[in-house]
């Protein structure tokens, strides 16, 4: 077979990369790596020879103490230690120094450089040194990024779809977000493409809170929940689907005081008693402008609300609860409950309307709550739809405990003087218009009346009357039997 010129040139080839195998330095082309004419890569013999000085011809020990005792080495020599009864002991050892003297380090013997491990530096993490010169035991790390790169600030990057932190075998696991002065934030960051649009946490002082931001610089706090109370404050506008309260818990009266615990409650009289007063509804529990609703445990047990005795502000003066189907809304303002809402029969009005029309049904007195010194005067239209007629009204000054006669055949006027009716007519409808304190301790009040008698309409009026009291709590009307009607009240105007 003919030997071609190419023959020729592969053959030197290849001979100039045996002759670099053999006769090139342990770091020729930087390496000591020669890549052939066929791209083969092959280390030189001096490169082969090199390793084979820090790696070859390891001395073996059954102890530290054995090899710690043979010293009789050159510089650079490699030993292992195998059965030493501290099992951190068996591992690979390099000998510094002369033969006769020097000493043996533990090394790895994949890394040369990696230092050494003893006993105590379990958990401990290695990690090259700052200068790059070699490796280090450390217990922490500067920096840690998991498929992202950390900086200074982020000095934990990770870049994942999910991050999971489980339970170490058992139990739970608890995050931790420290801060270090009261100042500081401890928090929760939500972002979008690296703008914080929410931050969740302590933020600037130690109650917990939340705020939101449209462009990562302006903020708007959510809500913030106080570390002393647990009290929620909501800071902007809440829409709630539906509103309820926790289950009432009942609240018995005593000595004419509550102390509410929570939004809903029952009432229930002292020991039972089939009629008791409210005069104070305690604030210790209830922050200012906070709501308290009220109703009664039972049907039976009459529990009257006191305008003004203590600390409740009622619009309508007293407030008799009798019904477990009716309710009371109070407010906390400063250290009075006002009233907000009231479904009894007695129920408020602004001082620039009248009441609606409240019925009664079947008897023979009607007490109406009144609470004249708040008002400079009433407006009260009686009407006795069926059954009796309006014979006589009375007042009390101490809330329904006892009445005095208005006199209506005493009044100014002559009550019996009615055109077209008998004498001592009694009347379908009474108005009592201004009825009003005078000076400091008279009411003062026009009555209008009329009557059917003898089948046609028939008027009377009372002038004027007087009575001896600063104020009116309730206006009774008598009737001839049995009645049903209604009655509506109008204040005019509130005292100064």
């Amino acid at each position: 077979m003919a030997i071609t010129a190419q023959d020729l040139i592969d053959a030197a080839l290849d001979a100039q990369s045996l002759e670099d195998i053999v006769n090139g330095a342990d770091n020729i082309n930087g390496t000591g790596v020669v890549t052939t004419r066929l791209g083969q890569q092959i280390n030189t013999v001096a490169k082969i020879i090199s390793q084979a000085n820090g790696r070859v011809n390891v001395l073996r020990y059954d102890t530290r103490a054995l090899l710690f005792a043979d010293l009789l080495h050159i510089a650079g020599t490699l030993a292992v230690v195998t059965n030493d009864s501290t099992p951190a002991y068996n591992t690979f050892y390099k000998k510094s120094g002369a033969s006769g003297s020097g000493s043996w380090a533990a090394i790895n013997l994949i890394t040369p450089n990696m230092p050494a491990i003893n006993g105590g530096d379990a958990g401990k993490l290695i990690a090259v040194k700052s200068d790059e010169s070699g490796y280090e035991l450390r217990n922490n790390l500067s920096l840690i990024g998991v498929n992202a790169t950390p900086d200074a600030t982020n000095k934990l990057s990770v870049a994942s779809a999910e991050s999971l932190f489980s339970y170490n075998g058992s139990g739970g696991h608890l995050m931790k977000v420290n801060k270090a002065l009261l100042a500081d934030s401890a928090a929760i960051s939500f972002r979008n493409n690296n703008s914080t649009r929410a931050l969740l946490g302590l933020l600037g002082d130690d109650n917990f809170s939340m705020r939101v931001s449209a462009n990562g610089t302006d903020y708007n706090t959510s809500f913030i929940i106080a570390n002393a109370s647990g009290n929620i404050d909501i800071q902007k506008n809440c829409k709630i689907k539906t509103l309820g309260f926790a289950s009432s818990t009942e609240l018995t009266i005593a000595t004419g005081s509550v102390t509410p615990t929570q939004t809903y409650h029952t009432l229930d009289t002292q020991s039972d008693a089939s009629a008791d007063d409210l005069d104070t509804v305690v604030t210790t529990n209830i922050p200012d402008g906070h709501l308290v609703i009220l109703r009664i445990e039972n049907a039976s047990r009459v529990i009257t609300l006191k305008h003004g005795t203590g600390n409740l502000q009622l619009l309508n003066g007293d407030i008799e609860m009798n019904l477990t189907t009716g309710a009371v809304i109070l407010m906390r303002v400063g250290s009075n409950f006002i009233q907000v809402a009231n479904s009894f029969s007695s129920a408020g009005f602004s001082s620039n309307g009248a009441t609606p029309p409240v019925a009664f049904t079947s008897t023979t007195t009607l007490d109406i709550p009144l609470a004249l010194s708040d008002y400079t005067g009433y407006d009260v239209t009686i009407y006795a739809e069926t059954g009796g007629r309006i014979s006589s009204l009375d007042y009390s000054t101490n809330g329904a405990a006892s009445f005095g006669s208005l006199g209506l055949n005493t009044m100014v006027g002559t009550w019996s003087s009615v055109a077209g009716g008998a004498g001592n007519e009694p009347s379908y409808m009474i108005e009592i218009h201004q009825l009003k304190l005078a000076g400091t301790a008279n009411i003062f009040g026009k009555v209008v009346g009329s009557s059917r008698a003898g089948g046609s309409a028939a008027f009377m009026y009372g002038i004027e009357s007087y009575i001896n009291a600063a104020t009116m709590t309730h206006l009774r009307a008598n009737f001839t039997s049995a009645t049903s009607g209604f009655y509506v009240v109008k204040p005019r105007g509130a005292r100064a």
